[in-house]
């Protein structure tokens, strides 16, 4: 059907009936010379050409809008599309601030475990539980006698960090051994408990001077109290026992506040220094049966006794080195006392003169000393 030109003379534009959709122009001849008797037709596909080449212009333009283009990388931890996280790692189902996974299954950014922690048992503040809360510092004399440090002030309360946020170590807080024949030569081993304390660094200061390795036995809340003398202690080559954390009577106590008392102090002493005690001596010498099975360690008492805790005076402390020390002797003493610093010069040389050498708890003992039992003697 022929459709009225816009203007007159123009011609008609007519559909094709050859079912392509297309449009017949059929206009006047200006040329009175043509042989189609005036008329000239122009075949057009405006129409569906103008339509294909617009879908084809707009898809390209579009694919170079929107396509990302190959080589530009995501941010580490950007959102792409759809809210996905670039780099692998999928946000939790679970919401935000819980753990994310990643697409090769390791723990993603939130579920990896925090460094240390409190030590097993332990309640906020370190406190020990089943009676074994921290104690104003305790001497170490027999049971029944008085309490309290050797200057009388009160640190109960004050815990170390024990644990973990330091890693455990394999090292023991026993120096390299010296070879020494006990068997042989007349040994004798210096042991220092409660510090440690401000008046450790005059005991390691005499040692220092005299060259000899002696054992201190520390309770465990007063590690971080007294970083120092902790490390220089291990550095200069003594011996660190187990004094446990807060000098409770270990006969008294549960198995599991046992147990507790032992290792929060092997835990701070390790996180400390690196090395962790072999030996443990306990309060008061006081041992039974229930001790002996909970405590894995050697129980390491004493054979002579200077009674610096009760004395505090040097001639008295040089008078029990003198009169009760003997090969294979264990001399008790108290590295919180001033008493003590003064004394111990005095009695290196009485037993040198003597002829006794000098060797830590664990050289004494050998390597056959057994957990759970308990020593008074080399």
């Amino acid at each position: 059907m022929g459709l009225p030109s816009p203007s007159p003379g123009n011609g008609t534009l007519d559909a094709l009936g050859d079912g392509t959709g297309g449009w017949e122009l059929t206009k006047p001849s200006q040329d009175a010379g043509s042989g189609d008797g005036g008329d000239r037709r122009i075949r057009s596909w405006l129409v569906p050409a103008i339509v294909a080449v617009s879908v084809v212009v707009l898809g390209i333009a579009g694919y170079f809008t929107v396509a990302r283009p190959s080589g530009v990388d995501t941010p580490h931890g950007a959102t792409t599309g759809a809210g996905r996280v670039a780099d692998g790692v999928r946000p939790s189902p679970s919401g935000p601030g819980l753990s994310a996974s990643t697409d090769d299954g390791a723990p993603g950014p939130s579920q990896v475990p925090p460094a240390g922690g409190a030590a097993s048992g332990a309640t906020p503040g370190g406190r020990v539980d089943d009676g074994a809360g921290p104690t104003p510092g305790v001497m170490g004399p027999p049971i029944g006698a008085p309490a309290g440090g050797a200057d009388g002030a009160d640190r109960s309360g004050v815990s170390p960090s024990a644990g973990g946020d330091a890693p455990a170590s394999s090292a023991s807080a026993e120096p390299a051994p010296v070879a020494v024949d006990c068997a042989t030569a007349k040994c004798v081993a210096l042991t220092f408990d409660d510090g440690p304390d401000r008046h450790t660094d005059a005991i390691l200061d005499v040692l220092a001077a005299k060259g000899v390795q002696a054992t201190f036995f520390v309770q465990g809340y007063r590690v971080d109290l007294f970083p120092d003398q902790m490390k220089r202690e291990v550095a200069e080559g003594h011996e660190v026992g187990n004094h446990t954390w807060n000098h409770k009577n270990l006969t008294t106590l549960s198995p599991r506040a046992i147990r507790l008392q032992i290792s929060k102090t092997n835990d701070a002493v390790a996180a400390l220094t690196g090395a962790r005690p072999a030996l443990v001596r306990p309060p008061y010498g006081a041992v039974n049966k229930k001790v002996q099975r909970k405590v894995e360690m050697p129980l390491v008492m004493w054979s002579v006794d200077t009674r610096d805790w009760e004395t505090k005076n040097v001639k008295k402390i040089l008078k029990h080195v003198k009169k009760d020390t003997e090969p294979g002797s264990i001399v008790l003493m108290h590295d919180t006392l001033k008493a003590t610093g003064k004394a111990l010069g005095r009695a290196i040389d009485i037993l040198r003169e003597q002829g006794y050498t000098f060797v830590t708890v664990s050289q004494l003992l050998g390597p056959e000393a057994r957990a759970g039992k308990v020593y008074t003697r080399g």
